[in-house]
C-alpha cells in the first residue's frame, strides 16, 4: 500500500513538473514568430524525419537481435521490431503507465518464458551500450566545437571527462566479471541476492567483441536520430550546422531519460532552448523543434498502438497483444 502511494505521488510530481516547465517555456515563446513559422514548415523534411524514425527503430531491432543470438535465442527480426513498436506505444502515447523497456521485456518473456533472466540481461546491456554510444557521439562532436561553434566550447571538456569516466567503468566491468565464477554457484537459491548474482553472471557471456558490436549498432541508431533532428531543424528554418545537433541531441537524450517529467516533455524543449539561445537562436524555435521531435516519436507510438490492439492468432480471431494479455 505504501509503495503504491509512493508511485502515485511520484507520478503526480512528474505531472506537476512537466506542467510547470511547459508553462514557463510557453510564457517565453514569441507567438507571433510561431504563427509566422508554421505556414512555412517544410513538410518534406518532416516526412523524411518520420521515415528515419522507423529506420532508427530498425537499427535498434538489429542490435537486439544480434545480442539475443549470442545467448542462443532465435527470433525473427520482424517479431522483435513489433515488440519495439508496441513498447513505443506504451512509452510515448501512454507515458507514465509503463516504461517502454518494461513492456518490451514483458512481451519478450511471453515469447520466451524460459529465458527471462537472459532477456533482462540483454535489455540492461543494450541500455548501457546505448548510453556509451550517446556519450561517444557527443564527445566526438565536442572535439570540433571550438572551431565550428565557439559559443559552446565550454562544454567540450566536461563532455570528454564524462565519456572517459563512462568507458573507464565499462572497462572495469569486464575486469570484475572475469572473477565472477563463484556467482554461478547460487543457481538453486531463490533469494534476492542470488537473483541479482545470477543476473550479473549472465554478463560473463558477453565478450568485448560482442560489446563492440552492440555499441556500433547503437552509434548507427544515434546517427540516424540526430540526422532526423537536423532535418526537423531545417524544416523550421533553424540555421545551425549539423554538428550542433550531434553535440546537443545526445545531451537531450540523457536529460529526458531522467524520470522527472512525463516522457521528457518540457525537459527536451528546455535543453534545446538552452543550447539554441547560447548560439544566438530563439526560444520559440527550440520549443517548436522539441514538439516536432516528439511528434516523430509519436508516429512510432501510434503505429505500435495499432499493433498492440489487434493481432491474428492461429485460429484467425483478433486478439489483444499487450504486456497484460495471456
Amino acid at each position: 500500500m505504501r509503495r503504491v502511494l509512493q508511485r502515485k505521488l511520484w507520478l503526480l510530481f512528474r505531472v506537476l513538473f512537466t506542467i510547470s516547465i511547459f508553462a514557463f517555456l510557453l510564457y517565453k515563446v514569441d507567438w507571433q514568430r510561431v504563427i509566422s513559422i508554421l505556414p512555412q514548415l517544410n513538410l518534406s523534411y518532416v516526412a523524411v524525419a518520420v521515415a528515419l524514425q522507423f529506420s532508427f527503430l530498425g537499427c535498434m531491432t538489429l542490435r537486439w537481435g544480434f545480442l539475443l543470438r549470442r545467448f542462443n535465442i532465435s527470433a525473427y527480426l520482424s517479431e522483435l521490431y513489433r515488440f519495439y513498436l508496441i513498447s513505443y506505444f506504451y512509452g510515448t502515447v501512454l507515458p507514465g503507465v509503463l516504461g517502454s523497456d518494461a513492456v518490451r521485456l514483458a512481451l519478450a518473456m511471453k515469447r520466451f518464458p524460459e529465458k527471462k533472466g537472459v532477456l533482462l540481461t540483454t535489455i540492461l546491456f543494450e541500455r548501457g551500450c546505448g548510453l556509451l554510444a550517446v556519450l561517444l557521439t557527443a564527445s566526438c562532436s565536442a572535439a570540433f566545437i571550438p572551431d565550428s561553434i565557439p559559443e559552446l566550447q565550454d562544454f567540450s571538456r566536461p563532455i570528454h571527462g564524462i565519456t572517459l569516466a563512462a568507458f573507464g567503468l565499462f572497462a572495469v566491468f569486464f575486469v570484475v566479471k572475469s572473477f565472477s565464477e563463484q556467482w554461478s554457484a547460487v543457481e538453486n537459491d531463490h533469494g534476492f541476492k542470488a537473483r541479482v548474482l545470477r543476473l550479473v553472471y549472465q554478463f560473463k557471456r558477453l565478450s568485448v567483441k560482442v560489446s563492440s558490436g552492440v555499441i556500433a549498432f547503437s552509434l548507427a541508431a544515434q546517427i540516424i536520430d540526430v540526422v532526423g533532428a537536423w532535418l526537423l531543424g531545417l524544416a523550421l528554418g533553424i540555421d545551425q550546422p549539423i554538428l550542433f545537433y550531434f553535440l546537443v541531441m545526445p545531451l537531450v537524450f540523457i536529460a529526458i531519460t531522467l524520470p522527472i517529467s512525463i516522457n521528457g516533455l518540457g525537459v527536451r524543449e528546455g535543453v534545446l532552448a538552452f543550447f539554441l539561445v547560447a548560439v544566438g537562436g530563439n526560444v520559440s524555435d527550440a520549443v517548436l523543434l522539441g514538439f516536432l521531435i516528439y511528434f516523430t516519436r509519436l508516429a512510432l507510438g501510434l503505429a505500435g498502438g495499432i499493433l498492440s490492439l489487434i493481432r491474428f492468432g492461429e485460429n484467425g480471431k483478433r486478439q489483444m497483444l499487450s504486456p497484460y494479455s495471456k
